[in-house]
């Protein structure tokens, strides 16, 4: 009696003095040698109703009932009776352990051994993070890496899916699960078997890590790797891949899935067969909205009206239009059209052509060269451009003679005017025109095919034998595919050298220029007109230099030789000899000889 109350009085003086209990760390009880041995710090008993000290035996116990809490760092432990020896703890009772204010379990009972922080959960094991729970009967949890490691079945439940498997363990930290034999995943329109996958909890994804088998409605997909990403519906699928739905059946080394954009990709000994199709290529792209099936590499399709092979092909099921893709050759009269990739879409009328193509109008003998052209057949219209370099046009306006004409960009269309079809060409960017009779560079130039005439504009030059034009726009008449007229507008300005060292000059507001035959014919100035020409004796010496200023000239030609000039309203006119004569101060506004931006050979225009 007298030891019982001894007993008795001492935990109640140890309870007045301190409720809450702690349990140090000993240094007889050291942990391995690659152990934290920090780690455990203090086990705190924070409340509980009744208390009792056991002395009597060589490890004292400390025995808690009634409404126990106790806490360790950031973990909260909460039971209805419990056992502590140590830094060790056995629990019983509405088990629940709280960390970090995220993690929760909850169980029957608990082993909880400080020194490694690892937790023993039994019976009624529920583990809850999120909106996820984790279900099973017993659960190894290690509190200081967050793993939480099952053997005996578990049912993971999260909002639109549940997993079960055999063993499991439980990164909760980390955000993922890795199940073990027999897991099977139930969601909202799918079901999943395999032996061993891993699951992202936030990403909400699961990895294959072994054969796996999904079923969808009436779809089946089976492959030995992979992932399935069940919130955004997309799916990959390695090893041995096969996806069937319905009477269709498709085989690949990899399958991307998604069901979004109603999208399936087989890549790689890609192979289709139904009972009216099939098809094998490299790759196989099926977009199901619109039941349209591309095969790349390698392509064959066959079906009951069609046996096609090529680099790709096109197959829409609901029209069944087939279109092949490599090197082609597309026929519309009068256009043709060769490339090494072409998509014509003859419901919609529209190509699209790429890599070496060359584009062909037979009615009006034009070409153009390019890597890539999209046309449009309502209205003919068809523009070109290229990766590198620029595209070609070349018209044969004779025999023997054809006009090049290059820019970033190239644009041709057909108009109908007086029931006549008239082509017409615009040119963007480093534009070059070549021909026997001229050549030309500007930003960007039309062509009017009604009239024959090419219009250059942002800051345009032009060539004709020895002489430069340029202003602020030119307008180049054709007629019978020979140069006709110049038309300088703006900032006129004419150079002619044949040595070049001395320069005439003709400036004006506006310049007309005709031709006969290809070869200039007389001149007209207006506005502001100015003149600088060096004269020579008959055997083409220097004798001086003429500078005129008036409101409008008039030059003469024959046979392309200056033979008669016509100065009107008060011409002012100065004679130097040449001993005399500042040659660069005799320059004109806006002089700039560019001979070295002539075009004059075939390549100079592609680039």
């Amino acid at each position: 009696m007298n030891g019982y109350r001894y007993i008795l009085f001492f935990t109640v003086l140890l309870f007045a003095i301190n409720m809450n209990a702690q349990i140090e760390p000993s240094p007889d009880n050291s942990t391995t040698s690659n152990q934290d041995t920090t780690k455990a710090s203090f086990l705190y008993v924070d409340r509980a109703d009744r208390q009792l000290i056991d002395a009597s035996e060589e490890e004292e116990k400390l025995y808690l009932w009634g409404s126990v809490r106790l806490t360790h760092d950031s973990i909260f432990m909460f039971c209805d009776s419990a056992v502590m020896v140590n830094k060790d703890l056995r629990a019983k009772g509405n088990i629940s352990i709280i960390k970090n204010d995220s993690i929760k379990i909850f169980s029957d009972s608990l082993l909880y051994l400080g020194d490694s922080l690892m937790a023993y959960f039994v019976g009624n094991v529920v583990l809850e993070k999120g909106n996820q729970q984790l279900y099973t009967s017993f659960l190894q949890y290690d509190l200081e890496k967050d793993w939480a490691i099952y053997t005996d079945t578990a049912l993971l439940v999260s909002t639109n899916m549940q997993v079960k498997s055999k063993r499991g363990i439980y990164h909760v930290d980390e955000q993922y699960i890795n199940f073990y034999e027999k897991v099977t995943i139930e969601g909202d329109d799918f079901d999943l078997l395999s032996d061993s996958l891993r699951y992202y909890t936030e990403l909400d994804r699961a990895d294959f890590l072994s054969p796996t088998i999904i079923n969808q409605g009436d779809k089946t997909i089976y492959s030995e790797g992979g992932y399935y990403d069940i919130d955004d519906k997309k799916s990959l699928f390695f090893g041995n891949a096969q996806f069937k739905e319905g009477d269709n059946i498709s085989t690949a080394d990899t399958i991307k899935n998604d069901d979004n954009s109603e999208r399936i990709e087989l890549i790689g000994n890609a192979n289709y067969i139904s009972l009216e199709e099939e098809g094998r290529g490299d790759t196989i792209i099926y977009r199901k909205d619109i039941e349209e099936f591309e095969l790349m590499g390698n392509a064959f399709f066959k079906n009951s009206e069609n046996e096609v092979t090529g680099d790709r092909i096109l197959y829409r099921k609901l029209t069944d239009d087939v279109r092949v893709k490599g090197r082609s050759f597309l026929s519309n009269p009068p256009m043709l059209i060769y490339a090494d990739d072409l998509d014509y879409q003859k419901e919609a009328g529209v190509a699209f052509a790429n890599g070496n193509v060359i584009w062909q109008d037979t009615s009006s003998n034009y070409e153009i060269i390019c890597d890539h052209a999209n046309y449009i057949d309502s209205t003919d219209y068809m523009k070109a451009f290229n990766d590198q370099g620029k595209p070609l046009l070349k018209n044969e306006v004779s025999e023997g003679d054809t006009l090049y004409l290059s820019g970033d960009t190239l644009i041709s269309y057909s108009k109908i005017v007086e029931l006549d079809t008239f082509r017409f060409f615009s040119a963007f960017e480093n534009v070059e025109l070549l021909n026997s009779d001229l050549q030309a560079i500007s930003d960007s130039l039309m062509y009017n095919g009604q009239d024959s005439l090419f219009t250059l504009y942002g800051n345009p030059f032009m060539w004709s034998d020895s002489s430069q034009y340029n202003g602020d726009t030119i307008i180049i008449f054709m007629a019978d595919n020979e140069l006709e007229k110049v038309d300088l507008i703006d900032n006129a300005l004419i150079l002619t050298s044949e040595d070049f060292q001395f320069f005439d000059q003709i400036k004006g507001k506006r310049i007309e220029a005709f031709f006969e035959s290809g070869v200039i014919d007389n001149m007209v100035v207006t506005g502001g007109s100015e003149s600088v020409y060096y004269m020579k004796d008959s055997e083409k010496a220097y004798l001086g230099v003429n500078e005129t200023k008036c409101t409008n000239m008039k030059f003469v030609f024959e046979d392309g030789n200056l033979t008669e000039t016509r100065y009107y309203k008060e011409p002012i006119s100065k004679l130097t000899p040449m001993s005399k004569a500042n040659h660069e101060s005799i320059k004109l506004a806006g002089f700039n000889w560019k001979i070295n931006d002539r075009p004059l050979k075939i390549k100079d225009l592609y680039f």
